[in-house]
């Protein structure tokens, strides 16, 4: 595996269970535990129930990164008794359920190291006035600046507080290195925080009211002075995401002091990205049952729509300089100042909710000693390297896993493609069992990557025995997926063999609804509905937490956010692939029902809004349409103004921004912006090379909606980078051609057929727009179009015509030539005679000529262009 040369020291090779406690049942204890990973199975323990002696066998649960152990103990339990052979013997007392000390309660909580005692106030002040929290936990992360006691201390002093706890964690915190050039999340082992939220999530706030999760240098506020407890409240999704900006460490003076209150500015430049992973608020009893807290994001529910009036603030002057700048993998400081050239301007919003917090920025000072080794801390993070040095070394030992990581950073690069697709290929090698089919998903995806998934399908074959008897259902719908284009019924057949095994995974029916939809509608209907049932409640991410904590114990954590969607399928995506297909087939209110329930799979996503707002307007729901319409401009602007995450690699930082420059024009359009809209399209992602699919969805957008002069001044500067992306270029051609531009269409035309085949009523099209004289060159090229691809598919009247042309004011070899593969074509058309007589007479060879006039006439008496090119003949006859 790639690691950094610090991975050892800072691995917790320790712990075993970060806490055990008792559940609302009596008989069953948990315990929150970092992964086994590939230990699981090696594991030599026993587990004893005290007093009674009874020996335990815990069910342990793979979570993302993170093991759950449940023990079913007898009545009368105490303690459990843990023997592990050859090394300890200790008895553990299970610590009890603290849910009922935290019902009701608006909580605020955190995972805090070192911190300044006046920060942990001012965080907790500012949660208690701005969004009605009145509870505060701190996990203390083994502070050596502060003592639990003095974090209690400043806390009690916090007015409206009614409550708080600080929690020894005392755990090492693991290697966390996405920000670290080279490893990008495949080395973390980040099992303290994680544990963190899961022991936060069953043995404290199962009952509370609301759970805010913000860093202490990590301030939500709302563009409408929302509160969340009232959102939350009011909602019955009761989960919200905000994403993040960072706020500059750029005082404004209103303190001297380094606090919250004294910075609100953004740089708006974009050297750098500046959104900040999201950061979020629920209520526990509102979300799924295995739905994961992490810490951005909740893996398995789906944020309120409401999220887009939430954001957070991000200070880079509250730290102490313990980790990295996150400006794309650098090593300065987190607190280091912009350069000063940097465009700042505040955050009205953020400035706004800190005035309401802290109405006397000085109050409530306490001073923290100063941390002696920050620095020496800083400069080991920043200036660590990877090992091993020796890449000769590292290959020649490398298992599946580095192979599987190696794959991973190849993959994004686009340029990249096909070595991530060997490195892939080479991560089989020593796999077995379950890591064995996760890696051959990997390849599947990889060899996807470049346009080839079925050279990926004699691997799974090759291999599929060592996967095991669990996985070969799997294995079945990998195949199907691999093959999915090139052989389709095996692809089919396939798919049927792994629904025959689980019946219960709606991304297998999906497979089939796909394929059938054209073919056989009843039987794609059948499939979705097959799929429906099959899903969880809308929203949720069947089984996603299971099938990712298993893929991330044996190939690690970069394949997570890569799954081909047959094991993990989200709902989101069948409701939307459903009601695309009750377009064609199903009346206007199941097409409604459908969209709604994507929606609710992804209310933040601003497409789906309009997708809903647009069904409405079909339906004459003007109202309701209108409302979708504002609410997608409001997230499509969020999402544009937050920029993009903060350790996304150069090119995923493009797409990113390429997407929701995507989004907010069609959102513009949706709620009549033009002049927003233009000026959105004249500056943005088109200068960047290597984004076709944005560059092709934006493109079929302005098509659709005849926005044809846009889209040719669009595709005119995206076509600069992309000269011979076909998408694009049909898509100019067609522009020009609707706007009766048949030069410019015919030279779009003639481009586009260098890379792919152009219909042929579209050359006739092209033809008959242009000057029969001055454009004679141009015509011929576009003739030529229809020999070099579409031959087979072109009507002899318009192929002959093409010959005739070219017989006419061209190259009468090139005729001749022309009519042989029409005649081969078409061998029964009178035109295929007619076309080969007009070329050989153009060529000089009349008698040949005549004969082929002549058998063009008993194909078709009725040919005029026959008759009068054999009278032509005898006329010139000497």
């Amino acid at each position: 595996m790639l690691r950094y040369s610090d991975f050892d020291e800072r691995f917790d090779d320790s712990t075993l269970f970060f806490d055990l406690f008792r559940t609302e049942d009596p008989l069953v204890w948990e315990a929150s535990c970092p992964p086994a990973l590939n230990l699981a199975e090696d594991y030599s323990w026993e587990v004893i129930a005290e007093p009674s002696g009874q020996r335990i066998d815990p069910e342990r649960i793979p979570r993302i990164m993170h093991d759950l152990l449940r023990f079913r103990v007898p009545e009368g339990s105490e303690a459990l008794r843990l023997r592990i052979a050859g090394v300890a013997e200790q008895s553990i007392v299970p610590q009890p359920s603290v849910r009922e000390d935290f019902a009701g309660r608006k909580v605020v909580f955190t995972l805090s190291k070192d911190n300044d005692l006046a920060w942990i106030r001012d965080w907790a002040q500012y949660y208690v006035r701005v969004h009605g929290a009145d509870t505060a936990v701190i996990y203390d992360n083994d502070s050596t600046r502060t003592t639990r006691a003095q974090i209690a201390e400043a806390l009690a002093g916090v007015e409206g507080l009614e409550a708080f706890a600080v929690i020894d964690w005392p755990f090492r915190y693991g290697p966390n290195d996405h920000r670290r050039p080279g490893t990008l999340y495949l080395a973390e082992s980040d099992y303290c925080q994680r544990g963190m939220f899961e022991h936060a999530r069953r043995r404290l706030f199962p009952e509370a009211a609301m759970v805010i999760n913000a860093d202490v240098d990590e301030l939500i506020y709302s563009e409408s002075g929302a509160r969340l407890c009232d959102v939350l409240a009011e909602a019955p999704a009761g989960y919200v995401e905000a994403l993040g900006l960072w706020v500059e460490a750029v005082s404004d003076g209103r303190t001297d002091a380094v606090r919250h209150v004294a910075f609100a500015q953004r740089d708006t430049s974009e050297r750098f990205p500046t959104m900040c992973e999201p950061k979020w608020a629920l209520v526990p009893a509102k979300l799924p049952a295995d739905a994961q807290w992490t810490a951005h994001r909740v893996i398995g529910a789906a944020p309120m729509a409401e999220s887009a009036d939430f954001a957070f603030g991000h200070f880079r002057a509250i730290n102490t300089d313990w980790d990295l700048h996150v400006s794309n993998n650098t090593t300065t400081r987190r607190t280091d100042s912009p350069e000063e050239d940097a465009p700042l301007s505040e955050i009205p919003a953020l400035r706004r909710a800190m005035d309401a917090a802290f109405p006397s920025p000085d109050a409530g000072w306490i001073e923290t000693p100063v941390q002696e080794d920050a620095d020496d801390a800083f400069q080991q993070t920043a200036h660590c390297r990877m090992e091993p040095r020796d890449p000769a070394a590292a290959e020649a030992r490398g298992g599946p896993h580095y192979w599987v990581h190696r794959s991973h950073l190849a993959s994004l690069d686009p340029a990249q493609a096909e070595v991530a697709a060997q490195f892939s290929e080479r991560a089989l090698r020593g796999a077995k069992g379950a890591q064995l089919y996760f890696v051959l998903s990997v390849v599947a995806m990889r060899y996807d990557g470049v346009g080839r998934p079925e050279q990926a399908a004699p691997l799974i074959r090759r291999y599929r025995a060592g996967v095991g008897a669990a996985y070969q259902a799997a294995c079945d719908a990998l195949l199907a997926w691999c093959l999915r284009d090139s052989k389709p019924e095996a692809a089919m057949a396939h798919m049927a063999a792994a629904i025959a095994v689980h019946p219960d995974r709606a991304g297998y029916h999906l497979f089939i609804a796909e394929r059938l939809k054209v073919s056989d509608p009843a039987g794609a209907r059948r499939a979705f509905e097959a799929a429906i049932a099959a899903s969880k409640a809308p929203g949720c991410l069947a089984s996603e937490v299971a099938v990712l904590g298993a893929q991330c114990a044996h190939i690690g954590r970069c394949h997570a956010a890569e799954y081909l969607g047959l094991e993990v399928h989200k709902d989101v995506v069948m409701w939307s692939q459903y009601a695309a297909f009750l377009r064609q087939t199903g009346s206007m209110e199941e097409v409604l029902d459908a969209t709604r329930m994507s929606l609710l799979g992804r209310p933040t996503n601003s497409e789906r809004q309009l997708a809903l707002a647009s069904l409405y307007r079909e339906m004459g729901q003007d109202e309701h349409a209108a409302h979708h319409e504002a609410c997608a401009l409001s997230l499509a602007r969020v999402q544009y103004a937050h920029g993009t995450h903060h350790n996304a690699q150069p090119y995923e930082r493009q797409m990113h921004r390429a997407r929701a420059t995507v989004a907010l024009i069609k959102a513009l359009h949706a709620n009549g912006l033009q002049e927003e809209m233009d000026a959105l399209l004249a500056k943005d992602f088109h200068a960047v090379a290597g984004l076709e699919a944005p560059r092709r969805r934006l493109a079929s957008f302005l098509m659709q909606h005849d926005k044809l002069e846009q889209a040719d001044a669009f595709l005119g500067r995206v076509l600069k980078r992309a000269p011979a992306d076909p998408v694009l270029l049909r898509f100019r051609m067609l522009a020009l051609l609707r706007l009766k531009r048949f030069d410019a269409a015919a030279a779009a035309a003639i481009a586009l057929g260098k890379v792919a085949p152009v219909p042929p009523h579209i050359v006739n099209r092209l033809v008959n727009g242009l000057h029969p004289d001055r454009d004679c060159s141009r015509i011929r090229a576009l003739y030529a179009l229809l020999f070099a691809s579409t031959v087979g598919d072109a009507s002899p009247e318009l192929l002959e015509k093409a010959v005739a042309y070219e017989a006419d004011r061209g190259d009468a070899v090139q005729a001749v030539d022309w009519a042989q593969q029409m005649e081969a074509a078409h061998p029964a058309a009178a035109e295929s005679h007619l076309a080969r007589a007009r070329a050989r007479s153009a060529a000089g060879a009349r008698g040949l000529a005549r004969l082929d006039f002549q058998r063009a006439l008993e194909v078709n008496p009725g040919l005029l262009a026959a008759r009068k090119g054999l009278d032509a003949l005898k006329k010139a006859a000497p």
